[in-house]
């Protein structure tokens, strides 16, 4: 789509050149799935990679989420994100698409279990927080973040 519309032009030179025909813009779209697998992807290597370069700052991390209300705003937070994401992209077919989707159902299913159910959702944050597969995990994480990046970009 090429953008000629003068409605709204910043600095006089700018609307001249864009006048003259100097300047023309051509905006490309990304389809919504791409552009939510590489948010969450960029966002868990992000995230995953600070908490394996500082492994204090996990336990930190999960041992915070074991309060009450942090474990009740991370889950809202959760149920939000995962409506966000459902909401513009639901649909399951036979390809990388659907980690969307079961991203997108997970977060929300998360997140009920945080809000409703508090004391289990408390065990489940202590069992991973001692357990000796939390590197695994997070490096799986990474892993994860990495394919949906590629994914988001490329497919």
């Amino acid at each position: 789509m090429v953008y000629n519309n003068f409605d709204f032009c910043p600095p006089a030179s700018l609307c001249e050149a864009f006048r003259a025909g100097i300047l023309i813009f051509e905006f490309s779209t990304m389809e919504t799935v791409n552009f939510i697998a590489t948010l969450w992807g960029s966002s868990l290597v992000i995230v995953a990679l600070s908490l394996i370069l500082n492994p204090s700052k996990m336990k930190d991390v999960l041992h915070a989420l074991e309060g009450d209300s942090a474990l009740f705003f991370h889950g809202v937070l959760r149920v939000v994100l995962g409506v966000a994401i459902l909401l513009n992209y639901s649909a399951f077919d036979n390809s990388w698409k659907i980690l969307v989707v079961l991203f997108g159902w997970m977060l929300l299913a998360t997140g009920i279990l945080f809000i409703y159910l508090p004391k289990k959702a408390k065990e489940i944050i202590g069992f991973l927080r001692k357990s000796e597969f939390l590197s695994i995990i997070i490096l799986i994480l990474v892993l994860l973040g990495c394919f949906l990046i590629y994914a988001g970009i490329s497919l």
